[in-house]
């Protein structure tokens, strides 16, 4: 098994012994670069026994491990700590004891190396190029280099080790020791990466630290906890998988502005800047991490489309797809380092914003950003809208970009219900509500801006995009909404999950909404544990695929609340026990990207995806959004009274909240339930008024 631990943009992915083993996709990664390929130890020139290896905390992680039988030394004589900490590279604490009734001759071997692969070729197993690599030793400062350079590319591993070694190897370091009964024999070893040559790097933590870097009192940690809301239930399941979803999005943070907070979109392969994973999470974490949803505007902000760029798909106004800064990202004719081709995340930047302001009263932000607002509106109809007909449609300008460039991105996501492929411009459902719900949460922020006529005009859009939508999409021989539009405006067939993101849009009247309910909790759509990503009478269904027949974590939260917003308690209920139930089976609780959709009733546990994300930032985003729907709060724009009426899981008697955020004020709150009786109790004093049930 894996252990990975993570810290900003590096992470580590070890064996259990705390070894990197080459020819894998372990290895010591930064900036979509993997520093180290192969990091081993050897005893006697044998590999150890593992006693246990695991993570302590999301940063750190602890291997115990022993000696096997070396010549006239008894195996499990010998005890070998590995500690490994990531923060600014990754440092590692070795403790080597004797527990033999005499004196012990060791020796250490360490074998290290790199192939500064890109992420991508990781992620592929098949590396493009085997790069020239300078070795060597830096005696003076007990530092082992390794460098390849061109003439706009550098990178450098450094192996900086606290002892001398004995001897110098072809392929890493060898030192010999003897070791009193009951003493011990100490190495400390800081592996930085470096992306400049005469670069300054530092380790965040340093010999001797392991033991005070537990999970809770690490700074990079504590600081994040005193942001966020804390939960205290008798539901163990809600508590359990909230408490770790809330440790997933402190280890997937990535830098950002002061006080603010950016999550990646996962690890192994995603840490990097993402628009869409960023913007969905922030919204599902508004109310217990509004930090997140600042960090996610601020930082998108800044990338903003700003010229035509075909190569990149770079557009004025729009919100980017993902940021890289490995080798591949620099390479000429490969993708730009930062890659547009995202027909949503402009949409969900502009709702985001519109929550975020309206949730916070944060008038300096918006003010701030109105004039990314005023561009990201303008997208929607200069570009977003290819061809003038009111819907936003997706096709790459080229072959190194996405085929699908919604949500479901996999070149087969979006299929018809004999499983051919439509051809692009497609215009998927779910963006079409993202479309109107933006129009009509632009409007209200321009208005608040000032510009009310063209709010005026934005509103009216919404109106109209409705009323052709719910024509030009409805299948009324399947009773459900289209997955799609082909280039051809036809109508792509497929039963999806997707029109459960309609009812989170609320661009479907209540009857349409009924229908679209009963369907996707009918067994064609739902597993038991979750909505599917499609339905299973599809030809394209296949439960162990990545978007044909799959379930994943957040489409059925978004599901979730969208069955809230038209009343369906019980259906939402339904998908929120599924998923809290599928976490326990999983390890730490921790909810994985998605996971397989087959039948629980056939297979009693949910099926691992074998490649999933994990942790995954809109996985990790789930449950805090579930906690949002399950407390049902709702502001009223104008008087500015916010109002709480929780609709609690049958399985919850007691749900006590600390530090949810509104109005830029920490709100404690207590819910109990007692019957059919359900009371809400304000616990602290915020100066807001609050209604509850």
């Amino acid at each position: 098994m894996n252990i990975t631990t993570n810290q900003d943009t590096s992470f580590l992915i070890t064996s259990e012994l705390g070894d990197i083993l080459p020819q894998t996709d372990q290895g010591f990664y930064d900036a979509d670069t993997r520093f180290l390929s192969d990091y081993r130890f050897l005893i006697a020139g044998q590999q150890f026994k593992k006693l246990t290896g695991r993570p302590v905390s999301y940063y750190s992680s602890v291997h115990y491990l022993t000696n096997p039988q070396i010549d006239n030394i008894k195996q499990g004589t010998i005890e070998v700590a590995r500690d490994q900490t990531v923060g600014n590279g990754f440092h590692e604490d070795i403790r080597v004891i004797n527990y033999n009734a005499k004196p012990v001759e060791l020796s250490l071997r360490m074998i290290s190396d790199t192939d500064f692969a890109d992420i991508f070729e990781v992620k592929a197993k098949e590396p493009t190029a085997k790069l020239e690599i300078e070795k060597h030793f830096d005696k003076e400062n007990n530092i082992l280099r390794m460098i390849h350079k061109n003439a706009d590319f550098y990178r450098e591993t450094r192996i900086k080790i606290s002892l001398a070694p004995n001897e110098m190897l072809e392929d890493g370091l060898l030192w010999r020791f003897t070791i009193d009964p009951k003493e011990s024999w100490h190495l400390c070893c800081d592996i930085l990466p470096l992306s400049e040559e005469e670069q300054e790097y530092r380790t965040t933590y340093t010999c001797g630290e392991f033991g005070l870097v537990k999970i809770g009192t690490g700074e990079h940690f504590e600081k994040w906890r005193n942001r966020v809301a804390s939960i205290d239930t008798n539901y163990v399941e809600l508590q359990q998988a909230y408490d770790q979803s809330i440790n997933d999005l402190a280890s997937l943070r990535i830098a950002g502005p002061e006080e603010s907070d950016v999550p990646a979109a996962g690890i192994p392969w995603f840490m990097t800047y993402f628009g869409r994973d960023s913007l969905i999470t922030a919204l599902q974490t508004l109310f217990v991490a509004p930090s997140i949803a600042r960090g996610v505007l601020q930082t998108l902000s800044e990338y903003q489309g700003k010229e035509v760029d075909y190569a990149s798909e770079e557009q004025p106004g729009k919100i980017l797809h993902e940021v890289r800064f490995g080798r591949l990202a620099k390479k000429k004719g490969s993708s730009p380092s930062v890659y547009y081709g995202s027909i949503d995340s402009t949409l969900l930047f502009i709702i985001l914003l519109h929550d975020y302001y309206l949730y916070t009263g944060d008038t300096q932000l918006l003010q701030n950003l109105k004039p990314n607002l005023q561009q990201a509106m303008a997208w929607i109809n200069n570009y977003g809208d290819r061809d003038g007909d009111g819907y936003l449609e997706y096709k790459r300008s080229g072959e190194n970009g996405l085929f699908n460039q919604a949500w479901k991105d996999s070149f087969d996501g979006i299929s018809y219900s004999d499983g051919s492929i439509p051809e692009p411009p497609l215009a998927t459902c779910e963006v079409q509500g993202y479309a109107y719900d933006a129009k009509l949460k632009g409007s209200l922020l321009l208005d608040r801006l000032g510009e009310t006529e063209l709010a005026k005009v934005y509103r009216e859009e919404a109106a109209g995009l409705k009323e052709r939508f719910l024509e030009d999409f409805w299948m009324e021989d399947a009773q459900f909404f289209a997955l799609a539009l082909d280039k051809n405006k036809n109508r792509v067939d497929s039963i999806a999950s997707n029109p459960g993101h309609l009812l989170w849009s609320r661009i479907v009247d209540q009857n349409k909404a009924a229908l679209v309910a009963d369907r996707l909790l009918s067994d064609e759509c739902y597993s038991g544990w979750g909505v599917r990503t499609l339905s299973s009478e599809a030809k394209q269904f296949n439960p162990m695929s990545y978007h044909n027949g799959s379930v994943w974590p957040h489409d059925n939260s978004i599901i979730a609340k969208g069955l809230m917003n038209y009343g369906r308690f019980a259906d939402a209920h339904r998908i929120i026990e599924g998923i809290l139930q599928a976490s326990k089976y999983f390890s730490y609780m921790r909810l994985p990207e998605l996971f397989c959709g087959f039948y629980r009733k056939s297979t009693l546990v949910p099926i691992e995806y074998p490649s999933s994300n994990s942790p995954q930032a809109w996985a990790a985003g789930t449950v805090p959004f579930m906690l949002s729907s399950i407390l049902d709060i709702s502001l009223e724009p104008n008087s500015g009274q916010v109002n709480i009426d929780p609709k609690p899981l049958p399985k919850i008697d007691r749900l006590e909240v600390k530090g949810l955020s509104l109005m830029g004020q920490k709100v404690d709150l207590l819910v109990r339930k007692k019957g059919e009786e359900i009371k809400t109790e304000i616990l602290n004093n915020p100066d807001i008024d609050i209604r509850t049930s």
